[in-house]
This record gives structure tokens, C-alpha cells and sequence, in this order.
């Protein structure tokens, strides 16, 4: 997981899209144009911080997530991915999971 680092946008629409099948994703506004409209049954608009990791420079990425706060977007992904001992994880890791933390710390300031 070391080369996927994780990303947390500014305040910014995106859309909620729930399939056919029940699968439910969130799409940036910027990329709606982009997904399977075949096979979409529901679509909502939602504002807040989107969350995901993403290996720069590739196309490799996890699905967004949306949250109301950046706090809550960091907490988001620490509790998806950084759920190892700092021990165990790379000098990346352990940066990007300190940085979360700090991200978590300031709301509750």
C-alpha cells in the first residue's frame, strides 16, 4: 500500500451514484459525464471533503469517499487503511498516518 498515498479534497460537489445491482459509489462532479449511465438507478448530489488513496502518476486509486468535515475524511481513511501497527508500516505509511492524525487533532481543537 506504501506507493498509494492518500488524498483529501477541498469542499467540492459530488454525486452519489446507487446501481441496478445496489452498489453505490461516490463520482467528483468534475468525471459524472464518465460513469456507466446503463446501469444507474438513483443519482444524489452531495457536497463535503472527498477521501480516497491514489498512487500518483498511475490511475490506481480506491473509491471516494465523502465526508462533512476534513477531520472526518482523514478518520476515514486512517480507519480504512491504517489499521496496522506503526511498526509495521513503511516510513511513507507511518508519514501519511501522522499527518491524518494531525488532520483528526485540529477539529477537535
Amino acid at each position: 500500500m506504501s506507493f498509494m498515498r492518500p488524498v483529501i479534497t477541498s469542499k467540492s460537489t459530488f454525486w452519489e451514484v446507487t446501481t441496478r445491482c445496489g452498489e453505490s459509489y461516490a463520482v467528483p462532479e468534475d468525471v459524472l459525464l464518465d460513469i456507466e449511465w446503463n446501469d444507474v438507478e438513483m443519482i444524489e448530489r452531495v457536497e463535503g471533503y472527498g477521501a480516497r488513496l491514489s498512487a500518483r502518476g498511475y490511475m490506481d486509486a480506491t473509491e471516494w469517499s465523502v465526508h462533512e468535515t476534513e477531520a472526518e475524511a482523514a478518520q476515514a481513511l486512517i480507519d480504512m487503511y491504517y489499521d496496522m501497527p506503526l511498526e509495521e508500516m513503511s516510513t511513507t505509511e507511518r508519514f501519511d498516518y501522522i499527518e491524518l492524525r494531525k488532520l483528526t487533532k485540529e477539529e477537535e481543537s
